[in-house]
């Protein structure tokens, strides 16, 4: 990872922290040892070496994937197809894109 100088400020509005900001690669230049060396209790997931900050999801969000769980839970489990998770795996879609943050990032199941 190499660091640049601050960039300009073009106003007197709040900037980033820009010498923590320069410690970590650009976006697009991520990849997955940078991003499970993250340590945040943030959503935060990796796609395409960028780094995409997820929002807090809302309830009506909560109540449709439990729902959704359930529904898939309901017929895995009936047919003795597997196990079905609820959260907190990181799944390796492709090279430098990781889906579904977890906080404290060790591992990834590889679908890809």
């Amino acid at each position: 990872m190499a660091t640049v100088g601050q960039p300009p400020s073009l106003s007197h509005d709040p900037q980033p922290a820009w010498d923590v900001a320069l410690l970590f690669p650009y976006q697009g230049a991520w990849d997955e040892s940078d991003y499970l060396s993250l340590n945040t209790n943030h959503r935060v997931e990796l796609s395409d070496g960028n780094l995409e900050v997820l929002p807090v999801p809302k309830t009506s969000h909560e109540l449709i994937v439990r729902f959704l769980f359930e529904l898939l839970r309901t017929f895995v489990t009936a047919r003795t197809l597997g196990t079905v998770f609820f959260a907190g795996i990181l799944f390796r879609i492709r090279p430098r894109t990781i889906r579904e943050p977890a906080p404290r990032r060790r591992s990834w199941t590889n679908v890809a």
